[in-house]
């Protein structure tokens, strides 16, 4: 169902959702709720009426009521819908990310504000559900500085290793790893991409047998060997050089903590990159069932 809300920009978007019309923004809320099946938290039971009073809907079955809000990024929030629209939109357009103190001073709230809003909204991120197919390309990368002296490449102090997969002219998946040993990429490997695939790899030496499973091809970058035909990991290099820009030059500094929110992001950012800012927006909205505290969020529970 297409929705009846439509923008192409900021200046249509504010206008729709502008900060005086929380009502609009309710209803767009609703409307995207319904879509996907709404159920009781008490007694799950599908068959709920709202009460636009209240802002709450009440169970059929078991007449309890809930917030709109209830297990969702927006419960037990005290800003205004608007603001969290205005929010989501403005992650969406920044390619290369926007900071919490960007965030801050654009939508009106503290630094701090903020940044719970913004890592509230990257649970709305999702990996791809399907296994990639086709011709499959996978890298491993480290995320994260580094002290004077320690060693280039693969690994170095502070340093945080990233796996990643792209189907060319498809979807991407990336997680953040504790190593990359065969033990631990494998089962995600086999996970993320249908036997059979053809597989472009460097050489790194975790990757040897997997021709026993795929189609498998590696370039040998330790020669300075990058491209041979169509093999090649170009793809998912130019992924890791988009995502290290704006860790470095955006967010500056991401912990081992809450970098898999930051790739989700940008695999997300990714794999929706030809869809219309409408469309992204709807997708997000119809992804906010996931719920953090502040305390969960900064490791203190």
């Amino acid at each position: 169902m297409e929705s009846l809300i439509q923008f192409t920009n900021l200046k249509q978007f504010t206008k729709v959702f502008n900060q005086g019309n929380e009502d609009a923004c309710k209803q767009y809320l609703i409307d995207q709720i319904n879509k996907g099946g709404l159920k009781c938290f008490h007694c799950q039971h599908d068959k709920l009426y709202y009460i636009k009073s209240h802002s709450r809907y009440k169970c059929s079955r078991c007449e309890k009521q809930q917030s709109i809000y209830k297990g969702t990024i927006f419960e037990g929030t005290k800003l205004p819908l608007s603001t969290w629209y205005l929010a989501i939109y403005l992650i969406l357009v920044a390619k290369k990310g926007i900071s919490s103190i960007q965030l801050a001073q654009m939508i009106g709230v503290t630094q701090k504000s903020a940044w719970y809003v913004a890592h509230r909204i990257r649970l709305t991120f999702k990996q791809p559900k399907d296994a990639l197919q086709n011709t499959v390309e996978c890298d491993e990368t480290y995320v994260g500085g580094k002290r004077k002296g320690s060693k280039r490449g693969r690994g170095g102090e502070h340093k945080v290793p990233v796996f990643g997969m792209v189907e060319r002219e498809g979807k991407l998946a990336a997680y953040v790893v504790e190593n990359c040993q065969r033990k631990t990429l494998w089962p995600i490997l086999f996970k993320s991409i249908k036997p059979h695939c053809t597989l472009m790899t460097d050489d790194f030496k975790v990757y040897k047998g997997l021709s026993r499973h795929y189609d498998h091809n590696s370039i040998n970058h330790s020669s300075g060997d990058y491209v041979r035909g169509d093999i090649h990991t170009n793809t998912i290099e130019g992924f890791w050089s988009w995502l290290k820009k704006a860790i470095k030059g955006i967010f500056h500094f991401t912990s081992k903590q809450h970098l898999q929110k930051y790739v989700d992001e940008f695999v997300s950012k990714y794999n929706t990159r030809k869809m219309s800012i409408q469309t992204r927006f709807d997708t997000t909205i119809t992804n906010i069932w996931e719920t953090i505290t502040y305390q969960t969020l900064i490791g203190k529970i």
